[in-house]
């Protein structure tokens, strides 16, 4: 099966990722070489050379194959990092929400006892449960931040 997405027309010339940057300069010259054998057989019938295109046939179906398997296992690859981008992000996504949710901080349910007068505390206990409090925002702030 051939992963092909439309958007993915410049994957069969990706250039420092691929094979296009070793075979460009041997391409060239043998694209000039073939060109200057051309001239020469059109100009002068003594150089002319009888050969049969079988041989070209091969060599222009094993292109189109290696190049239908290059681009094969590079939208798979594609494809592979878009499924594991997408799971990077929600993991990341349900890091924050268990942290903003589950991080407990100053102990509200002492503070929510300390409101409503069931448990006496000191200045510096309430001064403590605030720092813890600050504190625990903080974690959360940079949490979020540092997975945006």
């Amino acid at each position: 099966m051939i992963r092909y997405t439309k958007g993915a027309s410049n994957t069969l010339f990706y250039w420092w990722g691929g094979i296009n940057r070793h075979l460009l300069v041997p391409s060239v010259i043998y694209l000039l070489f073939l060109v200057g054998l051309y001239y020469v057989q059109r100009r002068f019938t003594l150089f002319q050379i009888d050969c049969s295109t079988s041989g070209l046939s091969m060599l222009g179906s094993l292109t189109v194959f290696l190049l239908v398997f290059r681009m094969n296992q590079s939208m798979a690859r594609n494809n592979e990092a878009t499924e594991r981008t997408d799971e990077m992000f929600g993991e990341m996504d349900f890091l924050v929400h268990s942290v903003c949710a589950f991080m407990a901080g100053a102990k509200e349910d002492l503070l929510h006892d300390l409101v409503m007068g069931q448990a006496p505390r000191t200045e510096e206990e309430l001064q403590q449960m605030r720092l813890h409090g600050e504190l625990a925002t903080a974690i959360r702030i940079h949490v979020v931040r540092l997975c945006v």
